[in-house]
């Protein structure tokens, strides 16, 4: 009896000396509570990203469990939200998170990410959240965009972005917000973004865009709240826009995050 409660005692003990001799290149062939190729995209994000310089990297590339790492949340086997915010990531964003199909939420906002904004969004089909506000992100929107046919909530304020906002975004029939300001944007807003009939509230002040507001925006059927202010060559814009506040966000379902 006393031989097999040392047993029981010094188990864990055992396989967790185990567990820190797997190489980090090797911990993911070692998870079982989430695909490998999740746990080797993490990995990815985790190396590119300056993972050891994180402010808090609790159990990354340490614990054979990718739901008990820092930040990230699963459900039914799957990884299912990325929360990492203010958190000193820093780095272009050369990772590839695509191969983590049931991602619901990416949140990494008030970060230093630098670089484009990568195509292999268009794969996230399942992402309802999108939230990168405030790092340093620049370029253009990728026209793939338009294929995330799950998103809700737009976040890329106080960033970088340049150029026009793509004409795909029209297809985006779940989007709820639009939170762009403090960009570069420029050319005019295109009229197929009429096409996102869930939309509450488009944010997108204090940027370059140019042009008539489309009338297609007025007849969204839930727009709530609506601000281009600080666009100085902004055209005309519709009645119907100019009656509807600038902010507001208890007439919104999210936090101000």
């Amino acid at each position: 009896m006393t031989r097999l409660l040392r047993l029981a005692v010094s188990t864990p003990l055992i396989l967790g000396n185990l567990l820190a001799c797997i190489p980090s290149s090797d911990i993911c062939q070692a998870v079982s509570d989430v695909p490998h190729e999740e746990c080797d995209a993490l990995r990815g994000f985790y190396l590119i990203t300056g993972g050891p310089n994180w402010k808090d990297s609790r159990g990354w590339l340490d614990l054979d469990s990718v739901c008990s790492w820092h930040g990230v949340l699963c459900q039914n086997g799957h990884v299912s939200e990325i929360a990492l915010n203010y958190n000193d990531i820093s780095g272009k964003i050369e990772f590839d998170l695509s191969p983590i199909s049931e991602l619901r939420k990416l949140s990494l906002y008030y970060n230093e990410l630098q670089g484009k904004l990568p195509e292999w969004l268009g794969q996230m089909h399942n992402l309802e959240e999108l939230i990168l506000h405030n790092n340093q992100i620049e370029g253009p929107l990728p026209e793939s965009i338009g294929q995330m046919s799950s998103l809700q909530l737009l976040d890329l304020d106080g960033n970088r972005i340049s150029g026009s906002l793509p004409t795909s975004m029209g297809n985006l029939k779940q989007l709820h917000t639009i939170k762009m300001r403090a960009n570069a944007l420029s050319g005019s807003i295109p009229p197929e973004i009429g096409g996102c009939e869930s939309l509450v509230a488009i944010f997108l002040s204090n940027n370059d865009l140019s042009g008539p507001v489309p009338e297609t925006l007025a007849t969204l059927p839930q727009l709530k709240m609506f601000s281009v202010r600080g666009n100085d060559q902004i055209g005309e814009i519709p009645m119907e826009l100019q009656e509807l506040p600038e902010s507001g966000y208890d007439l919104l379902q999210w936090s101000d995050d």
